[in-house]
């Protein structure tokens, strides 16, 4: 057998080869590692376990930023005017606490003319009217209580004539008695022969003219009896007439009250707080024309905390829950230098807010959105040593946490997903 290497015949390897493989080594392989090795072996272990905590204990928090701004919890109160007019007089001033139905602001309502303001020339000519009447009824009241006087006067004076001529018809009817006797013991005497004829006329005619006196007496105190009970009779209504004479008085005052008072309406428009609270805003100064409807003041109101209300897209309200936490970043204190306050959401809207739903000065709205409301955690700003609280009105932007895990979590979140599916 030929054992050249072209021979198909001859062996696969050459057998130093084979005996080479043969040969083993007696015991166990021992690999020696540096200390350099072992070194970046125990970091890089140490790497990969720190990753590995922190990836299951770090969290990462998902945010949606919204723009809102602060608001009363009652909501702010807008007093408008019912009435377009010129505001001539304002009686509060921003700050001010007031109670329900205290007058803001006036309106006036009339024209101008050439004459001068119509409204107030109608107030005057009322005025004199009413200066007219009441003096006219302080001189009706006079003269009723005047005549009153004089005829407790002359009733005193009829009283004390009645008394005199009650005393003179006493006495003259005495003087008839004594007539009546003398006449008898003349016409006696006369019988007896010891007295004329003549002496018995006398004596007669003397009676006749005492009974003839003494009904002129009874007539005259009749009369005084009568004229009394006249006095009585008006004395007794004057009172009732001065009252009349009052209530008549009262009834062209209150003419002239309503008149007043439609004139007022005319002319003057007062608007009033509609509940008790505090005035944050008055838009308006003396002089300014204003329309039917403007916003005269506007009021918070009492004993009202304040809250965020945000305007969150449809599109990222999905994750949104009541206690969520937030991040409010005021415009009025910069966030970069002032810091941002934070808050819990408390109430989320269950209703989707169309743009043309919404008008809020210096805010605009593309798409429809969800109205959210924040509790604050504190309603003031450190603002250079200083605790400055926030206004209603005050725009505002906030990060809104919508989701909360760890980076483990979001890691496997589509192997998640993918397994929810399958």
């Amino acid at each position: 057998m030929s054992n050249s290497p072209n021979d198909p015949s001859g062996p696969l390897f050459r057998e130093q080869a084979v005996q080479h493989q043969l040969r083993r080594l007696d015991g166990e392989v021992m690999l020696s590692l540096s200390l350099r090795m072992r070194v970046l072996i125990v970091l890089a272990a140490i790497l990969i376990l720190g990753a590995g905590g922190f990836l299951a204990t770090a969290s990462y928090a998902r945010m949606e930023t919204v723009s809102g701004w602060i608001v009363p919890r009652d909501g702010l109160i807008r007093v408008t005017a019912q009435q377009g007019g010129i505001v001539d007089s304002l009686t509060v001033a921003e700050g001010d606490t007031v109670a329900s139905g205290t007058a803001l602001a006036t309106l006036r309502l009339s024209s101008v003319t050439d004459a001068g303001d119509t409204g107030q020339a109608l107030a005057r000519h009322l005025e004199a009217q009413a200066e007219a009447a009441r003096a006219e009824a302080a001189a009706t009241r006079e003269k009723l209580l005047a005549e009153e006087d004089r005829l407790r006067d002359q009733r005193v004076a009829l009283l004390r004539e009645r008394d005199e001529s009650r005393q003179r018809l006493a006495a003259m009817e005495e003087r008839l008695e004594l007539v009546r006797i003398n006449t008898e013991r003349m016409q006696d005497i006369a019988g007896r022969g010891f007295a004329s004829t003549r002496a018995v006329e006398e004596a007669e005619i003397s009676g006749l003219v005492a009974q003839q006196d003494a009904a002129e007496i009874r007539m005259l105190v009749l009369s005084l009896d009568r004229e009394i009970g006249e006095l009585d009779s008006r004395l007794q209504a004057l009172p009732l007439d001065i009252r009349a004479a009052d209530a008549q008085a009262r009834a062209n005052e209150a003419a002239l009250d309503q008149r007043r008072t439609e004139l007022a309406v005319q002319t003057d428009y007062r608007a009033t707080a509609t509940v008790r609270g505090k005035v944050v805003a008055i838009p308006v100064a003396i002089g300014q024309s204003v329309s039917a409807g403007a916003v005269v003041a506007v009021m918070t109101p009492a004993d009202s905390r304040l809250e965020a209300e945000l305007y969150v897209p449809s599109r990222a309200a999905g994750f949104i829950r009541v206690g969520n936490e937030t991040r409010l970043m005021y415009q009025a204190f910069p966030y970069q230098k002032f810091g941002t306050a934070r808050g819990r959401i408390r109430e989320v809207s269950r209703t989707v807010l169309a743009p043309g739903e919404l008008a809020i000065q210096g805010m605009t709205f593309q798409e429809p959105v969800f109205r959210v409301k924040v509790e604050l955690d504190r309603d003031e700003v450190d603002a250079y040593g200083e605790l400055i609280p926030v206004q209603p009105g005050m725009l505002l932007s906030a990060n809104i946490v919508t989701d909360r895990r760890s980076l483990l979590e979001w890691l496997f979140d589509p192997i998640y997903a993918v397994g929810r599916q399958g």
